[in-house]
């Protein structure tokens, strides 16, 4: 293999083609497998039902943990880390253990992970969609069938009208097969999560030439904060993130000989498909194919790179030209997220951490979980820093190393954002999704260097017979200790919170925990009796019903219209200048402290309160003047707002 086509690489074996893969032991010198008794290798065969039915008890384990919040059983709700544990933590062991010999089997380990936590994350809500995120998008692929039109507005996330990616997609596969959009919404999240695993091993296996180093990536990667939740849900990011990896992959194998007309018809497609699907993976894939087109510029000229170069102006060229003609507000969504960024900051050199402001919540979050996050981040940033210098006198000769490296060198800087910045747990935790791609694969490079370089273990006389007896299964405790800990750190960190991981009853701003019976009611006759586009006025959780169930043009800083005050000068000028025609009052908020931080959408005392909302504040708006109450579930009050004194 030419250097121009060599990809990166501790040792100097070339990519094995699928009929001699079985003897990549000798080329990584890993030890001969035993023969079976039929000629085949050992270990497929008992060790691979073994790990399914432990998996499949583990999700078994979450699914009665997740009955057990709704029933309100406190015992069985602890085996809800204990299924995790036996779903991921059997898969990791094995895909490290040098007993694994198999390209298809280590494959299939992929397989099986991306079920078990699939089935994971649906059976928190197995009959309809609850994640907020996920109404959203239901809401504008609703739009779309309805429509058939891509340019019908959505009052829950205005900006994804222009990033119809997903909406297209789902729309087209609702109104093709008849199924409801949310069964749609099930099938094609999982269709993109599936691509995504799929994307993520083809890519790592041709930068490493390693299929070993890729499976232990993938499996590296389903530990991350988001990946099991957030990544798998029916959001935008879900189209997008497969694509991005789809169109390194496609650039990568430009450099190999032979027609490039196919890969560069993929580049393309690819870069099409993430541009109009999601602002923020856009924006990546612009800053990463910039990474690759200045590490193939510096290289001496017989060696120069110029096809990063030409796929990143193209990138460039069509994200800049969607930003400035069609999805123009994109930076008015994105400023109070750098704002807030820039704050931070100004605090961090004041000598303020955002997260230990002074009148902050304190964090909810158990110690033991606590533990597992920083001691996950440790163990990755180890595995980095060894993984860095390892491939660090690789970067001549390949010019992806330092984006490689860079790129995985970024966990420091997820992990500062989480104690410098005031929301820097979210905020690390989208990040996540990307960073987690280098530092996955940097991980994996070092652990199966680790696993080659190890010294050699007695087995015992039967070990060749099953695969599976004692430690020559597990290879001793320490993979076991480190997958337990990394897969806690991610979840712990992720989505969703400690207070909203089990299903339960109602929270107030509890995200998935607030989606109830009543709120859905109020949300679809609010619909089915005012009709779309009406503006409201709402806390935290209707506002998320009201524009996504009942398709209502709701308005987020509100919070003077519950300060009990009634029609004062400051509320008749909110209702005049935002034009609110409506109020949704739950009297609920005067119950409970809100579980997210915030009563409201815009909330300058989120994080703040010390006790609930008080109950003569919600009952204000029904006395003044003019009100009218139109929808009464017992805790939800629905006014209209029109001709009263808020309007006067």
């Amino acid at each position: 293999m030419s250097q121009e086509a060599a990809p990166i690489r501790l040792l100097t074996a070339a990519l094995p083609s699928w009929r001699t893969r079985t003897a990549a032991p000798q080329a990584t010198g890993l030890p001969t497998p035993a023969a079976g008794p039929a000629g085949g290798q050992a270990g497929w065969s008992a060790a691979f039902p073994l790990i399914v039915l432990l998996t499949s008890v583990g999700t078994l384990a979450v699914a009665a943990a997740y009955a057990a919040g709704r029933e309100g059983w406190p015992y069985l709700s602890a085996l809800y880390w204990p299924g995790q544990l036996l779903v991921y933590v059997p898969i990791a062991v094995r895909a490290y253990s040098p007993r694994l010999t198999r390209p298809a089997e280590g494959f299939a380990l992929l397989l099986l992970l991306f079920v078990q936590q699939t089935l994971l994350f649906r059976l928190y809500s197995p009959l309809e969609l609850k994640f907020p995120d996920e109404l959203q998008h239901w809401r504008g692929t609703v739009n779309v069938v309805q429509s058939g039109t891509l340019d019908q507005a959505n009052y829950s996330l205005p900006v994804a009208v222009h990033y119809p990616g997903l909406e297209a997609l789902g729309g087209a596969v609702s109104a093709s097969t008849g199924l409801s959009v949310t069964a749609t919404a099930f099938i094609v999240a999982a269709l993109l999560h599936l691509l995504l695993a799929c994307a993520l091993y083809v890519l790592c296996l041709r930068i490493r030439a390693d299929w070993r180093v890729a499976t232990v990536a993938c499996i590296v990667y389903a530990a991350s904060p988001q990946y099991m939740v957030f990544d798998a849900m029916y959001i935008y990011q879900s189209l997008a993130l497969p694509f991005l990896l789809l169109a390194v992959w496609a650039l990568r194998v430009l450099r190999l000989p032979g027609r490039a007309a196919g890969r560069w018809a993929v580049l393309l497609i690819s870069i099409g498909v993430v541009t109009v699907s999601h602002h923020l993976t856009s924006f990546v894939m612009v800053a990463l194919l910039g990474s690759l087109t200045a590490a193939g510029l510096c290289r001496p000229r017989p060696g120069r790179e110029l096809r990063p170069a030409a796929a990143w102006l193209v990138a460039t060229a069509a994200v800049l030209a969607w930003v400035l003609l069609v999805a123009r507000d994109v930076v008015g969504y994105v400023d109070p997220v750098l704002a807030q960024l820039g704050d931070n900051a100004i605090g961090l050199l004041h000598g303020r951490l955002g997260a230990t402001a002074p009148g902050a919540a304190p964090l909810a979050e158990p110690v033991d979980e606590r533990l597992a996050t920083i001691g996950a981040l440790g163990i990755l940033a180890l595995l980095v820093v060894r993984g860095s210098r390892g491939l660090w006198p690789e970067r001549r000769a390949e010019p992806w190393t330092l984006p490689l490296i860079g790129g995985a060198w970024l966990i420091f800087v997820a992990g500062a954002l989480r104690a410098v910045a005031s929301d820097g747990g979210e905020l690390a935790g989208r990040a996540s999704t990307f960073i987690y791609i280098p530092v996955a694969l940097v991980a994996a490079i070092t652990l199966c260097d680790i696993r080659r370089r190890g010294p050699g273990r007695r087995r015992r006389r039967d070990d060749h017979d099953t695969g599976l007896r004692g430690p020559a299964l597990l290879g001793g405790a320490a993979p076991v200790v480190v997958a337990a800990v990394i897969l806690m750190g991610g979840v712990a960190s992720g989505w969703p919170p400690v207070w909203d991981r089990l299903p339960g009853p109602y929270l107030v701003s509890g995200f998935e925990r607030s989606v109830d019976p009543q709120g859905l009611a109020a949300a679809e006759w609010a619909l089915g009796a005012l009709g779309p586009g009406h503006r409201w006025a709402e806390d935290f959780t209707d506002n998320s019903l009201l524009a996504t169930i009942g398709d209502q043009n709701t308005v987020r800083a509100v919070g003077v219209l519950f300060d009990g005050k009634g029609a004062d000068a400051t509320a008749r000028a909110l209702v005049q200048y935002q034009q609110i025609q409506f109020l949704a009052v739950d009297l609920r908020d005067s119950m409970q402290l809100p579980a997210g931080g915030a009563y409201f959408p815009v909330d300058p005392n989120a994080e703040r309160y010390r006790s609930p909302l008080p109950r003569t504040d919600l009952d204000a708006p029904g006395r003044v003047a003019g009100v009218s109450r139109i929808y009464d579930s017992g805790d939800i009050s629905l006014y209209d707002l029109r001709g009263s004194a808020y309007d006067g």
